[in-house]
């Protein structure tokens, strides 16, 4: 693993307790990431056996600890991680005064794809790869930072972590190529893509994006140019009004409703942004649509 994490790396992560759905598309659920040390009063209460109703993934930063989990007990050091699933029960039996741990806790719906991948990793020491250590380092700057949209980041990149866990984003390790995934697609554009489509009802800047894939507003651009054939303002725009679209067919929403659904901070700029890439309003390309489906 990189350079050393400290307990105040977390120290924003604790105070904000992100927490929440990602989005509505998927059934995953963010509780808390916390950290602790062995002077955190916190970890008086898992010294003491029990389990929780949701998942949990303890990553072991600095020091050592040991596990017992039903049965049988894990020893973790330095760069190990553990999951827990729902139900499951755990004590811890001994940590060492340089201890500093990581946990990460969320629901996740039976039918998700990773879901599985999970329970079959549960109770099982695992060490770290890079990616994952690297996410944690990008989840506690970025909180320090609070940028734009922090919260919808944060909470996408937590997400990913847990993804990596599960070995749903597994990537080609041969002949030096770290970008590409196994179907042939470019890991930082399947990610940007995801997360344009992931979130709809914030503006997204390109910066933003860029930091969340690991790039920079250009090198992500040329991606987007050389995979997509358009740019990735471009495309940030086109997913906009895709949705833009559905929305506007469904006659249950009002433009105001559909205005503050995609982030618009009034229906005035709503009208303009839509008029401006297709030519006529929202109000204009609601009628046509009503009238063509009559």
């Amino acid at each position: 693993m990189g350079r050393h994490f400290t307990i105040n790396d977390f120290d924003e992560l604790k105070k904000a307790m992100l927490s929440g759905k990602i989005s509505d598309t998927v059934d995953f659920e963010l509780y808390w990431i916390n950290a602790i040390d062995k002077s955190d009063v916190a970890i008086s209460q898992t010294v003491k056996r029990h389990h929780h109703n949701f998942f949990e993934i303890h990553f072991v930063l600095e020091g050592k600890m040991v596990y017992g989990i039903e049965d049988r007990t894990v020893e973790l050091e330095r760069g190990d991680y553990l999951v827990f699933v729902p139900g499951q029960s755990h004590i811890i039996n001994y940590y060492s005064n340089d201890l500093l741990k990581c946990s990460i806790s969320f629901s996740l719906g039976a039918d998700e794809a990773i879901y599985e991948s999970l329970i079959l990793k549960s109770g099982h020491t695992e060490h770290m790869e890079e990616s994952v250590y690297e996410s944690l380092r990008f989840v506690c700057d970025k909180q320090k930072n609070d940028t734009a949209y922090y919260d919808i980041v944060v909470k996408n990149r937590i997400f990913e972590i847990v993804h990596e866990i599960a070995g749903k984003n597994d990537i080609k390790k041969q002949k030096g190529i770290k970008n590409i995934l196994p179907d042939g697609s470019d890991r930082r554009l399947f990610k940007a893509k995801q997360f344009i489509s992931d979130n709809p009802h914030v503006f997204l800047g390109c910066e933003d994006l860029a930091v969340y894939c690991g790039l920079s507003s250009k090198q992500l651009n040329r991606i987007f140019v050389k995979h997509e054939g358009i740019s990735l303002l471009g495309y940030i725009h086109k997913n906009k009004l895709e949705e833009a679209e559905r929305l506007l067919v469904q006659e249950k929403y009002s433009l105001r409703d559909v205005s503050e659904n995609l982030g618009f901070s009034s229906v005035y700029y709503f009208n303009r942004f839509f008029a401006k890439h297709k030519g006529v309003t929202p109000g204009e390309f609601r009628r046509t649509k009503s009238i063509l489906s009559q």
